[in-house]
């Protein structure tokens, strides 16, 4: 007579009641979580990224825009005349900038504005880049903040004198230059390793009593 295989009972497979075992159900719910863990890192790497590169796109349309607004504004500078105990006359430092120009920042009818940049220190060591408006002959005055936070802003002058060739670099314009001539004028950002230097040339249209379309005040 052939004998039967020797079968082992189902329970000796998978337990006495068919299903998994405690150590089991403890191993799957461990490597679940390590998955689940895994993913939830790489999802969060994915979001950082998305983020870093939407601020590092709108830091750079900023700078761009900061960038035009100085350019604008000192390409259409105008002399004005004093009145009011107020002096008009081109002057700054390295932490200031004033004068007079006909581009606003707030759009055209502002009119002629007297312009003020300002470098203030900010947070966690950095430096922020202001600027204010006065509509001449009135007390209308807006500010804004132009780069809230960088490593550093500065002005700087090139400077001639009318008799002479030559000029040079200063980092102050006072009222009283006695007749010197403002041809450029540089303004260096630092932005941690990178230095980006910028250079406008100052081109003043001429007296704001002979251009029209400005304020009542002028």
């Amino acid at each position: 007579m052939k004998a039967r295989p020797c079968l082992k009972p189902p329970e000796a497979v998978m337990g006495k009641n068919g299903g998994f075992t405690l150590l089991e159900l403890m191993i799957a719910l461990v490597l679940s979580m390590l998955v689940l863990v895994v993913i939830g890192e790489a999802m969060k790497l994915g979001f950082n990224s998305v983020r870093s590169g939407q601020r590092n796109a709108d830091s750079g349309e900023r700078f761009e825009s900061v960038c035009n607004i100085l350019d604008s504004q000192v390409q259409d500078m105008v002399t004005l005349a004093p009145r009011d105990g107020q002096d008009y006359t081109f002057r700054g430092d390295s932490g200031t900038m004033q004068f007079a120009s006909v581009y606003s920042i707030w759009g055209s009818r502002m009119g002629c504005v007297w312009v003020k940049y300002t470098v203030e220190p900010g947070q966690d060591g950095k430096e922020v880049l202001k600027a204010e408006e006065t509509v001449t002959g009135t007390k209308i005055q807006k500010e804004t903040v132009l780069l809230p936070s960088a490593d550093g802003v500065s002005f700087r002058y090139f400077v001639r004198q009318l008799k002479g060739e030559k000029g040079k670099w200063v980092d102050r314009l006072g009222a009283d230059r006695l007749g010197g001539e403002v041809l450029d004028v540089g303004i260096d950002f630092v932005y941690g390793p990178r230095s980006i230097h910028m250079v406008i040339p100052v081109n003043v249209q001429g007296s704001a009593n002979n251009i029209t379309g400005l304020s009542n005040g002028v």
